[in-house]
């Protein structure tokens, strides 16, 4: 995993307002003590940086594990965790509560 999001590159530690809190991050990736927390720091800021995760930060961040997944399935998830009220609303951004329950379909 660590060398997967450190592939991420150098554009993601310049987007941190502190970069050594990346590099801090990736090393706790490393070490296998991460949090869905850190996790979730890392995918948004290599996405928009909005504080929610996209449906596309969460396809990158899957296939960057080595995870395949349609776009189909993506939606389910998100319709699963979000509930079917946020199905028609177009709200398919997860917050950091949110992600962590995602991470356990990859």
């Amino acid at each position: 995993v660590d060398s997967t999001l450190s592939g991420m590159g150098s554009s993601i530690t310049k987007s941190f307002k502190n970069p050594d809190t990346f590099k801090v991050i990736l090393q706790k990736i490393g070490e296998g003590s991460a949090k869905p927390k850190d996790l979730f720091k890392v995918v948004d800021q290599a996405g928009d940086g909005n504080g929610t995760i996209s449906k596309n930060e969460f396809k990158v961040l899957a296939t960057r594990l080595g995870t395949k997944m349609t776009d189909h399935r993506i939606n389910e998830i998100f319709a699963k965790i979000k509930g079917r009220s946020a199905a028609g609303s177009g709200k398919f951004e997860l917050n950091e509560r949110e992600f962590e329950k995602a991470l356990n379909y990859l």
